[in-house]
């Protein structure tokens, strides 16, 4: 799977690519002793990605924090009587 790699030891290496933040290109990494843990991780990870739904670290305010998960979260998963109540 794309984003997993063995490491000479014999465990499993899984690149999270977050793409670009804060102007620098953003790529953590985690190990992993089974293949199952790390392809479940990875595939956790892109589903988040996917659905915009992943958190980095930033130096974001609050108020910008809480108008991005208004406007990614709340506006696609909560009734307009949620949103505005």
């Amino acid at each position: 799977m794309k984003g997993i790699r063995t490491t000479k030891n014999g465990k499993y290496q899984v690149t999270f690519d977050h793409g670009i933040v804060n102007g620098q290109r953003h790529k953590p990494t985690k190990v992993f002793d089974t293949l199952d843990e790390a392809e479940k991780v990875l595939t956790e990870f892109k589903y988040n990605k996917q659905r915009n739904l992943l958190v980095t670290s930033s130096k974001m305010s609050v108020v910008e924090l809480l108008d991005y998960w208004m406007k990614r979260y709340v506006k696609y998963n909560c009734e307009e009587t949620t949103r505005y109540g």
